[in-house]
């Protein structure tokens, strides 16, 4: 009687049909275990190819093989190609001495200077390397890892960020030989270019093919030195990733169910060797993470200075498009073209990096809400708009085109780039406008999705804070406050699941209405709100005056005043989840002392150690500080935009102009990216 009595209770406690281990039936096949150096085995290789890295046994899985040897060819390797940037470094301070200051000519300073201190942090890097890949062996003997595609990402992304790098840098020296046929047309084909692309050497020192072939090969080494950070990064980061979603799966597993301690114990000594692993490679390679964030940061910003200035063209004082020359590679877009891939690739690389290393992040916050479920028994210690809109459109059709019939001019004046290449229709342009009216309530509908959804939301943590605040102050059993932390759970998991699902809404409301918030305001700053463009009723003499001839002003002020409203109406009320999700933590710290308790600390740990929040793709998170983040966002693009929209002084002489040449009207496309 008393075992059946037992096991009555131990089912009521804990379900045995939600709690059993699923047993694999048959034997899985033998599985490659995802070791440190198998998965970093191409991308070492790569890095030596190139003089960085010069650690031996790289070949080996064997780690004690792995060593650094400052006697070896590897090193030996490494210190002349460090010899080789720094002179190319010093060459390029020697130029900027003795010529006028600019932005671009300071790049090249930039470009070399920074690539001879990727050498050094790598050389350190390889210092520490063998007791680094020693420490991961241990780890992975006592918690391997069966990762079957971390090899195949890693050597798939060396592939793909090495032909990019590769097709950049052809395109580059496409750029730099039509612009070396056209400034050096005297010279021979090899002396012409390398004296167009590297003048910092050659107009100080005399030509010869040999040394032209190795300032050519130190710029290559630079090139894919600085690519080579990137991708260094990028592969640590899917490792140290996939050491944490190791962990991860067996937590997933586990959820919710009755495990003894032994189970949380061992996942905890897991998780624990794992984050000591990431840090002990922070230790390491944080340097080679600074430089290729601050590597990538100068020369977007560069590119992009590049683009404002002088645009993309390519029509510098050396570019084929520039002179009559016969000499056309690309159509003469060779500058262009180079320039072109060159900020997307840099732009695009720059993202990768950042999404990849934030994984790490992403998955070492993955245990939390999986502890927090943890059952007790077994825890151990629009409309008005659309309106105005229409009236402003049909002033302006009236106005530009008197001749057409009221329907006609008025969808060929507010769907040009419709009806400026198919021909109109009445049936067309009533389709047309339903389709613009669609677009116009799906916009406003995202916003107004996000409300509804935070409404709910808000309203289930708030329906948890009232018990809590009813209960603030007072002698409570234990068993209420296990059981409002599980009310709070499975509140709060909801929040996460909701997001899961509507992130992607929350990111493109945020993102459309600050991209229609700034280019309103851009708007004011270039031309007002006064409606006088070219199809105004007020600027040209009309009797078609709707509003006064006031028609596009007053749709523009109410469209920008409803705008701001709107955008700040779904932040403050969005942000409300996050807010309500810590309500319960100065109630919990009144607990009264004689009956605090373990729920009551673990109700706490959840409230302060948990963001609650929707979030827009893992990108930004919902709470009141984004609003003034947005708002001086707004500012910041203002400011900017008021400096470029200031009329400028007079000219003094022609000389003046062109001072910063566009990157890609000389060689120093080939430096910045290369």
């Amino acid at each position: 009687m008393g075992q059946k009595q037992l096991k009555r209770n131990f089912g009521f406690w804990i379900p045995i049909k939600k709690n059993k281990v699923h047993v694999v039936s048959k034997f899985q096949p033998v599985r490659k275990q995802a070791t440190f150096q198998r998965s970093l085995r191409i991308t070492l290789i790569i890095g030596q190819l190139f003089s960085l890295m010069p650690v031996t046994g790289i070949f080996s899985n064997d780690t004690s093989n792995v060593r650094f040897v400052y006697t070896s060819w590897r090193c030996l390797y490494a210190f002349l190609t460090l010899f080789g940037q720094f002179f190319m470094t010093v060459m390029c301070i020697h130029k900027v001495a003795h010529t006028t200051t600019t932005l671009n000519g300071n790049a090249p300073v930039i470009f070399y200077g920074t690539t001879c201190i990727t050498m050094i942090m790598f050389f350190h890097v390889a210092i520490s390397w063998p007791g680094l890949v020693k420490h991961i062996a241990k780890n992975e003997d006592i918690d391997p890892n069966f990762d079957p595609v971390l090899t195949k990402k890693c050597n798939i992304t060396c592939t793909v960020v090495l032909m990019l790098a590769l097709l950049e840098h052809i395109l580059s020296l496409l750029s730099a030989f039509a612009g070396a046929m056209v400034c050096h047309p005297n010279k021979a084909f090899y002396e012409g270019f390398v004296t167009h692309s590297y003048p910092w050497v050659f107009n100080v020192l005399p030509y010869s093919p040999p040394f032209g072939a190795i300032t050519q090969f130190l710029h290559f080494q630079a090139t894919f030195i600085w690519n080579f950070s990137d991708l260094f990064v990028i592969c640590m980061s899917y490792y140290l990733t996939s050491r944490l979603q190791h962990i991860n799966g067996k937590l997933l597993a586990a959820q919710g169910k009755y495990l003894p301690e032994v189970f949380w114990k061992t996942t905890r000594e897991d998780y624990c060797r794992a984050t000591q692993l990431v840090r002990r490679v922070d230790e390491v390679i944080s340097g080679i993470v600074f430089i290729s964030f601050a590597n990538n940061l100068f020369f977007i910003c560069l590119q992009l200075f590049n683009t404002l200035e002088d645009g993309i063209k390519g029509t510098g004082e050396c570019s084929s498009r520039s002179k009559a020359t016969s000499v056309k590679l690309l159509g003469g877009y060779e500058a262009a073209t180079y320039f072109l891939f060159s900020l997307v690739y840099l732009i695009s690389r720059s993202i990768a990096v950042s999404l990849i290393a934030s994984q790490v992040n992403a998955a070492s916050m993955v245990p939390a809400p999986v502890l927090y479920e943890v059952p007790s028994p077994v825890y151990c210690v629009e409309v008005m708009e659309h309106i105005l809109s229409l009236l402003s459109a049909f002033a302006g059709a009236m106005v530009c085109h008197p001749n057409k019939a009221f329907y006609e001019g008025f969808v060929t004046h507010s769907y040009p780039w419709v009806f400026n290449v198919l021909r109109y229709s009445p049936y067309f342009g009533a389709v047309t406008q339903f389709l613009h009216f669609q677009a116009t309530f799906i916009w406003n509908f995202s916003d107004l999705f996000v409300i509804c959804m935070s409404y709910y939301l808000t309203s289930r943590l708030q329906h948890i804070n009232g018990k809590l605040l009813a209960a603030q102050g007072k002698y409570l059993p234990e068993v209420f406050w296990k059981t409002t932390r599980e009310d709070y759970c499975r509140a709060t998991q909801l929040v996460r699941r909701v997001d899961e699902v509507i992130s992607g809404i929350v990111f493109i409301s945020f993102a459309n209405n600050l991209f229609f918030i700034c280019l309103q305001l851009f708007n004011t700053l270039e031309d007002g709100i006064k409606g006088t463009g070219e199809c105004s009723s007020r600027s040209k003499a009309t009797s078609v005056k709707l509003l006064g001839g006031y028609e596009a002003a007053t749709y523009f002020l109410f469209s920008l005043v409803y705008l701001i409203s709107r955008s700040i109406a779904v932040s403050l009320i969005a942000s409300q989840v996050n807010a309500a999700s810590m309500v319960p933590a100065p109630v919990l710290y009144e607990v009264p002392s004689p009956v605090y308790c373990v729920e009551v600390q673990r109700f706490l740990d959840q409230v302060n150690g948990d963001n609650v929040a929707l979030s827009g793709l893992q990108f930004f998170s919902v709470t009141r500080g984004l609003l003034l983040s947005v708002a001086g966002t707004i500012v910041t693009y203002e400011l900017v935009m008021v400096q470029f929209t200031t009329p400028s002084p007079p000219a003094v002489s022609n000389s003046t102009s062109g001072v910063l040449a566009n990157l890609t009207s000389t060689a120093m496309p080939t430096i910045a990216t290369g």
